[in-house]
């Protein structure tokens, strides 16, 4: 299955070559696993220098982990795709999932986000976003929403059948993207649970905003900064950062608003 996947193809097209390959690439991952740039790695004697031999890739306990790194110093890039000049933010970001078929952990995958400045300048009053784009088998019958006290966004199907899951009989799926554990910031008297370790005098913070992109919605986002930066606070993506526009119920422009 992890071949078919890596080359596109039905598991009953795959060759014995196809699968030597993705064992042998699997091998090579293990023993150029990266620990010197930060992937993660069981610690066995605690020194906190990856000893091979010793200690070994993973984190979690989980059956397969993923690990990349990527920045914005591709300025053109940074440019084409926000208007924006690179801010000289590493992202390392590990995912991990369990060979769970029957439990609670069989459609759950994992992901852990690590930002390291390295621009030599402070930045502050940073907001940070999961961008998800779902379909829901069939694009035209998705709903989304949140549950702010679970810090959870989801999307899912509004009608009873889809007819994407209906060619496989199957009732229409659903996702979310649940926040675990927020980032850690100072806080007298609280504990914050980060990077697998308990942290007293901080707390983890919550999910803040929640917003929706859709086609047809009245607001557009043209993706320059101070657009972003307002949508992604739950405000209409206008440029005054300063005093943002709140979405408001309905289509009263002075209707309630959302928050």
């Amino acid at each position: 299955m992890d071949a078919a996947e890596l080359y596109g193809i039905f598991p009953e097209e795959v060759t014995e070559e196809q699968i030597e390959a993705l064992r042998n690439q699997y091998q090579q991952d293990w023993t150029e696993w990266p620990t010197e740039f930060g992937a993660p790695y069981y610690d066995r004697n605690g020194n906190g220098v990856y000893d091979p031999g010793l200690d070994e890739p993973g984190l979690a306990n989980a059956d397969q982990v993923i690990w990349f790194v990527c920045n914005d110093l591709d300025s053109a890039r940074a440019w084409d795709a926000f208007h924006s000049y690179p801010l000289g933010l590493e992202l390392q970001v590990t995912m991990w999932g369990y060979d769970d078929p029957t439990g609670p952990l069989a459609q759950t995958s994992f992901r852990c986000y690590r930002l390291i400045n390295k621009s030599g300048a402070r930045i502050d009053s940073m907001y940070l976003s999961q961008w998800s784009d779902p379909d829901v088998g069939n694009v035209y019958d998705d709903a989304v929403g949140c549950d702010s006290l679970l810090d959870l966004a989801f999307a899912y199907n509004f009608e009873e059948n889809d007819e994407e899951y209906q060619r496989f009989g199957l009732p229409p799926a659903a996702v979310g993207y649940l926040l675990l554990q927020g980032p850690r910031i100072p806080s007298e008297g609280d504990s914050a649970y980060f990077a697998f370790h308990w942290w007293t005098g901080f707390k983890n913070l919550n999910m803040t905003s929640y917003v929706f992109l859709d086609p047809s919605c009245i607001y557009s986002v043209e993706w320059y900064p101070n657009d972003v930066y307002n949508f992604i606070r739950g405000y209409v993506p206008s440029g005054d950062v300063n005093n943002p526009e709140p979405y408001r119920h309905g289509i009263d422009p002075h209707g309630t608003p959302t928050f």
